[in-house]
């Protein structure tokens, strides 16, 4: 028993301190006659500072002098690290305009804008130099053709280059490996989806215990309801209908965590599963589809929607089908039920704890 919270308090400890650590950019070009690309590329300032050491007098405030004399090194590094060309050979950059600063829900971008001279033939784009900079970075691409018909796409892991020729078959699967992988590294939606799991050992009464089947059960329905919620405000979200800032989403997300976690001292917790997880799934619905939303502006394609949500799903319900055997297996005695699972409950939500702190401060 010792050593089993020892290891939830290490994990919690580990997942609390690198959740949402990774950086973003939205890439958006646009075609304009056989050769000219215009190109609107926003990075992340603490990305690009990271790299660049942009304070160059060290106060801890980034001017905008500092970035201003620091444009070429940015410009250099932006386009080692994300290479436009054609078939034919690599566009170069004709010329580029002074840099803008974009705001998105995580803070403030630095706008690249340029206009490239590219070979004929269709364009082809690679993103893998951020990806090694940062392997958990990922990019939201826009593409707009000459008569104006617009392609999104994402880059990340190891899908870093996108091309206009690709199918449509490998433009959905990037959305759905895209959904998955947001799964599995949103820790804040593993916490929450943890906790309502971990809420199922729970016995109502002292003298009973619940089978691995009724757990499985009761797991099939708190992932339904935590589909179905999150599946109607992830639809809202992206395609323009609701637009809610970042940071209360966060916050409501963090907090719901430590909510659900709490609950689980009580020894009716089990009965709160699914009415949370649709409750509080609308709010983690929001978290999933802000990204995607500030990509396309209302104007996502829906089938690529649907091969997100799609994914998302796939990884929760492989990460459930795995979950909810082990939480059955080690807390299936009286003491570690007892014990067990509102200390682990305790530890997750005093990791929430410090995650509502740490957003609510920006």
């Amino acid at each position: 028993m010792r050593k089993l919270s020892v290891a939830i308090v290490l994990l919690f400890a580990y997942v609390g301190a690198f959740a949402h650590t990774s950086g973003s950019s939205f890439l958006a070009l646009r075609s304009e006659g056989e050769s000219a690309v215009h190109a609107e590329w926003d990075f992340d300032l603490r990305d690009l500072h990271q790299s660049l050491q942009l304070d160059e007098d060290g106060d801890g405030a980034l001017t905008w002098a500092e970035i201003i004399a620091a444009r070429p090194a940015i410009e250099s590094l932006i386009l080692a690290r994300t290479q436009l060309s054609a078939v034919g050979g690599a566009c170069t950059a004709k010329s580029t305009q002074l840099p803008a600063i974009a705001e998105h829900g995580d803070g403030p971008y630095l706008r690249f804008i340029a206009t490239f001279s590219c070979p004929a033939g269709p364009l082809a784009l690679d993103h893998s130099g951020w990806i090694a900079f940062d392997p958990g970075h990922r990019a939201l691409l826009e593409f707009q053709t000459a008569d104006g018909v617009r392609t999104q796409a994402i880059l990340g892991g190891s899908v870093a280059r996108w091309q206009a020729t690709e199918s449509r078959a490998a433009h959905l699967t990037r959305f759905l490996v895209e959904g998955m992988r947001h799964l599995i590294t949103g820790y804040d939606h593993l916490a929450f989806l943890g906790v309502l799991l971990l809420a199922l050992a729970r016995r109502p009464r002292s003298g009973e215990s619940s089978s691995l089947a009724s757990m499985l059960k009761r797991a099939l329905a708190v992932v339904t309801a935590f589909t179905l919620a999150h599946s109607l405000t992830l639809g809202l979200a992206a395609t323009g209908y609701v637009r809610l800032p970042s940071q209360p989403v966060e916050v409501a997300i963090a907090l719901s965590v430590m909510i659900a976690a709490l609950l689980n001292i009580s020894r009716g917790a089990a009965a709160h599963g699914w009415k949370l997880a649709f409750a509080f799934g609308l709010v983690h619905g929001l978290g999933f589809a802000g990204a995607l939303a500030e990509l396309a502006s209302g104007r996502i394609d829906l089938l690529a929607l649907a091969a997100f949500n799609v994914g998302i799903e796939t990884a929760q319900v492989a990460i459930a089908a795995v979950a909810v055997p082990l939480i059955w297996w080690l807390f299936r005695g009286l003491r570690s039920e007892r014990v067990g699972v509102p200390f682990a409950s305790v530890s997750v939500a005093c990791v929430a704890a410090v995650w509502v702190v740490s957003r609510l401060a920006g």
